[in-house]
């Protein structure tokens, strides 16, 4: 498996477990299993952590309006 398959599969069983009404960032960032966070590992973390944050809706609202920058607007 791959690291980032590895790091959905944990955030995945966390959200079960807590609940994703209940879980955090916090919740999230502390289950990180790779050991230092660096390298490869960390950011295929990163990319899992962010993508589930924000499924959940744990991310910043100014954080969300940036995902939209570059996206055209059909009228």
């Amino acid at each position: 498996m791959s690291y980032y398959t590895v790091s959905l599969s944990i955030i995945n069983s966390l959200i079960q477990k807590l609940g994703s009404d209940k879980i955090t960032k916090k919740d999230i960032d502390n289950a990180y299993p790779f050991g230092e966070r660096r390298y490869y590992p960390y950011k295929a973390w990163l990319k899992a952590r962010k993508e589930k944050m924000n499924q959940l809706g744990l991310t910043k609202s100014s954080d969300a309006k940036l995902g939209n920058l570059f996206e055209e607007k059909h009228k």
